[in-house]
């Protein structure tokens, strides 16, 4: 039943090899339990004789089964379904996209499972993107055969023009996204020697707006880790900033958490700001709004982490 270890994901697949593999790794840390995961991929409306042989192995010995072997298993199934399993297969990537309780999972999987849930919503939305663009142009092709011409053009010229309006409205927030970006590559490579925590709690009031520069100069609480790159906190952190999406946003926010991040030659490699909801901010000096319903993971991190020794 199982797929051999040395099995290639780089075959035809009908799911793309990297998002295959990202299911395989998400789906088994979004549940506790093994049965939980049968549940998951029963609710999908996966055929029951997929599911019939691992459901066995779970009640009679449940001791030799792994969560990851079911989901790799039952997703190799689906995907070697052909169009019989297509629907099983849309409906299992949809249930991982909109996933938004994480309280059932292991607390060491939890910001691991919201990381992969966030970029598989972002290669989902990638792909949903393209489909639309076709669909629009299959619209247009089928207006010049019947003569409509000028129509096709009509829309052609609206649909630019709102791509470039699109266009010029993100590139503050590309930018800044940029930025995240290469703060999360730098940590995932070791590259990132230090990071400082800086707070001036809610409760303190400023009778001006607090800014970058006013947040690291006037803090009310600091904490330093000297050396993150063998740190415990390293891997919820990684998570954290890679589920982070950011959006330009025009006028700043009062500013009362900062992440400030250093290479090993005491260099800034970036550093990123919250409010006190945590859904605005900046980064380095470009205020945004972060986005999306996994982009508060990092400021969750900050407050399970901090928030108790830092009121």
């Amino acid at each position: 039943m199982n797929t051999p270890p040395d099995a290639s994901l780089d075959q035809t697949y009908h799911y793309p090899p990297e998002l295959l593999e990202m299911l395989t790794e998400v789906i088994p840390c979004l549940f506790k339990s093994k049965q939980g995961v049968i549940d998951f991929f029963r609710g999908a409306g996966t055929p029951a004789p997929f599911l019939a042989e691992w459901q066995s192995k779970v009640r009679t010995d449940r001791d030799s089964v792994k969560k990851h072997e079911i989901g790799r298993d039952v997703l190799r199934q689906l995907n070697e379904g052909g169009d019989k399993t297509l629907a099983q297969r849309r409906e299992a990537i949809k249930r991982v996209s909109e996933f938004e309780d994480f309280s059932a999972c292991y607390e060491n999987d939890r910001y691991k499972a919201q990381g992969l849930v966030a970029h598989i919503q972002k290669v989902v939305n990638v792909k949903d993107s393209f489909t639309r663009i076709n669909l629009e142009r299959e619209k247009e092709r089928r207006e010049r055969q019947v003569g409509m011409k000028s129509r096709a053009l009509v829309w052609f010229t609206v649909i630019c023009m709102l791509l470039l309006v699109c266009v010029e409205a993100k590139a503050g927030g590309d930018q800044a996204q940029s930025v995240v970006n290469a703060i999360e590559k730098a940590l995932d490579n070791y590259q990132v020697f230090k990071v400082e925590i800086v707070q001036v709690p809610g409760y303190v009031e400023s009778p001006i707006r607090i800014n970058s520069k006013r947040l690291e100069d006037h803090f009310v609480y600091k904490v330093t880790i000297g050396d993150i790159r063998g740190n415990p906190y390293r891997t919820d952190l990684v998570a954290a900033v890679k589920s982070l999406t950011t959006e330009s946003r025009e006028t700043p926010v009062d500013l009362r958490w900062g992440l400030i991040f250093y290479n090993e030659d005491g260099t800034r490699a970036g550093a990123i700001y919250f409010d006190r909801s945590g859904r605005h901010g900046a980064v380095n000096d470009e205020p945004v709004n972060f986005d999306g319903i996994w982009s508060n993971s990092l400021f969750n991190w900050l407050k399970d982490n901090f928030g108790s020794c830092l009121r």
